[in-house]
């Protein structure tokens, strides 16, 4: 059996999964539970798992679901972020400049 390829992410993206990995870690630990423990309550591989928490595999809602349900958290616990990501600078909509120029009086 050969090794699947390492799945490639776009920055944004891994940083998200590192950071959902993150917060699954600590809440696991938090609550005082094995990775094995938690891997075998979900009926996973625990490399499955390891690769989750350490933000190198994809999740899915529904695993995301079955993994909270196993911590016995709600969703919001781990998808909260822990630092706010930057607002995405908008270009404001091309407005027309008013016309600062005096109007010229109409020759009677």
């Amino acid at each position: 059996m050969t090794a699947k390829p390492t799945e490639k992410f776009d920055p944004r993206t891994e940083k998200r999964l590192k950071d959902l990995g993150e917060k699954l870690n600590r809440t696991r630990k938090r609550l005082g539970i094995s990775r094995e423990k938690l891997a075998q309550k979900l009926g996973m591989h625990l490399m499955n798992y390891a690769r989750i928490e350490q933000g190198k595999q994809n999740v899915t809602i529904e695993m995301l679901g079955r993994i909270v349900d196993g911590l016995g958290v709600k969703v919001v616990v781990v998808l909260e972020p822990s630092e706010p990501e930057p607002k995405p600078l908008l270009k404001s909509p091309k407005r027309p400049r008013p016309n600062l120029r005096p109007r010229r009086k109409a020759l009677p």
